[in-house]
């Protein structure tokens, strides 16, 4: 039987910290005991591999033997973008163990919605009276730049957006250096107070069948780490064509577990670019979308029968295996 020390990031880094170095006895009387036991970092709510939060790691780990360290999380990359942050930091380079969970938050979604018995609001885009939908909680400067980009183009009315301040309001140094977007909050149906990650930001607004696409701003837009959210999760459960700004090559990673993308309205030669250059291809689309007329939208989804794409895109969002760390882990241990 393995003892399993597990430090839980998802709940807080400090805790994760203290729980390292309060276990560190037991884990080595465990091994006096000729007995086996592991410690698991896990952050599985989270996609870029930084450990710098837990401070001094090659400290904080003395006494655990390397090949007893496991770290979990959500990054595709995971183990390169590892190795990547000890050359940067000089942190222990023997801890190699890396568990990679990409579809936890898909995962957690799909429970969310089950659980909860959310209703998914796929309505066919012919019923459309808006090009997109775009719903922003937590500021991000992307996220802000792409706003301004659309109040810019003048193709805010063209949309719904929410743009909710949660946990902070808009710097003002972004709005100073707008061009067009002003930072105030957006409601459409939950404020920044009301929103929340367990209880109801799985829950579309009423507003979203009334889009034909989802403008999804993703959490992390790095060049190395492919981590997706709820962000993108929600379009595809919820059959909703959507244009995502996330890492790059994650349109390549979600065709290569089975879903298709939407060619025929978006240039995705973007998805390879690099992170400045890649940011703009994502507006080229913004503006591909937004200057043809409703009608053609509408006309191009269904000459081209795009409901079939949409239909099995929900179908493999549904049904998709999820393996857990606790299984991939056991996997690890026998």
């Amino acid at each position: 039987m393995v003892k399993i020390i597990i430090a839980d990031c998802d709940t807080a880094t400090s805790v994760a910290r203290k729980s390292i170095i309060k276990n560190n006895a037991d884990y080595r009387e465990t091994k006096r005991q000729k007995k086996s036991s592991v410690l698991v970092i896990k952050n599985i709510l989270e996609g870029e591999t930084d450990l710098s939060p837990l401070n001094s790691l090659n400290e904080i780990l003395a006494g655990y033997e390397p090949s007893d360290v496991y770290f979990i999380n959500s990054d595709v990359n995971l183990f390169e973008n590892l190795q990547a942050w000890y050359n940067k930091t000089n942190n222990n380079k023997n801890v190699n163990n890396t568990i990679s969970i990409p579809l936890a938050l898909l995962d957690r979604t799909r429970k969310y919605i089950n659980d909860r018995k959310v209703i998914k609001q796929f309505v066919s885009p012919s019923n459309a009276i808006k090009h997109f939908i775009s719903l922003n909680a937590v500021p991000k400067l992307h996220r802000f730049q792409t706003l301004d980009h659309i109040f810019d183009k003048g193709y805010q009315n063209k949309g719904h957006i929410s743009w909710l301040e949660r946990n902070q309001p808009t710097p003002a140094n972004w709005i100073k250096n707008a061009k067009a977007f002003d930072g105030k909050q957006r409601i459409l149906d939950f404020d920044n107070l009301q929103i929340d990650q367990n209880h109801n930001q799985e829950i579309m607004p009423e507003q979203y069948n009334e889009a034909m696409f989802d403008f999804v701003l993703e959490s992390v837009t790095s060049d190395t780490s492919i981590f997706i959210t709820e962000k993108t999760w929600k379009p595809l459960l919820h059959g909703k064509m959507f244009l995502a700004y996330g890492p790059k090559g994650m349109y390549k990673y979600l065709k290569s577990i089975g879903f298709e993308m939407y060619e025929e309205f978006i240039d995705y030669s973007f998805d390879e670019l690099d992170v400045a250059e890649r940011y703009q291809g994502y507006l080229a689309n913004i503006d591909k979308i937004c200057n043809l007329q409703l009608g053609e939208l509408k006309n191009m989804f269904k000459e081209k029968n795009i409901i079939e794409k949409v239909r099995h895109n929900i179908e493999r969002a549904e049904s998709i295996e999820i393996p857990s760390w606790e299984d991939e882990l056991r996997k690890r241990l026998v």
